[in-house]
């Protein structure tokens, strides 16, 4: 089945193993609230550097799942974080963020329940 946000080729290129991918599974449902409250808690606090560490981190949390568009999200903000210069857009993509990841974590669900299935 083919999603939004994650990639199972991208997975099972990377290991046929179940087990490992069920495991990655579970670590980025760890993650993901994470990312998003530290997010959150930087751009309140107007804390850039903070931010522009987060948005580097959630480059890999996402990416080892396949989600292209999830890197390239933060990637963006990242940069944006960097320049501090569109403060409001950078909460705007921060917020696009933060509900694509959790649109993500509904894709894991059903992707696990397939795998599960098979």
């Amino acid at each position: 089945m083919l999603y939004k946000h994650i990639n199972l080729e991208y997975l099972f290129s990377a290991s046929k193993n179940i087990k490992f991918i069920l495991n990655i599974f579970a670590v980025y449902r760890l993650e993901v609230p994470k990312i998003e409250a530290n997010m959150r808690a930087a751009l309140a606090d107007s804390n850039w550097e903070e931010l522009e560490k987060i948005a580097h981190k959630a480059k890999s949390s996402t990416g080892v799942v396949g989600c292209k568009s999830l890197v390239q999200m933060a990637n963006d903000i990242e940069k944006l974080a960097v320049e501090n210069t569109e403060i409001a857009t950078l909460a705007e993509k921060c917020e696009a963020f933060i509900l694509s990841t959790k649109e993500s974590l509904i894709e894991l669900d059903d992707a696990e329940l397939q795998i599960l299935n098979e």
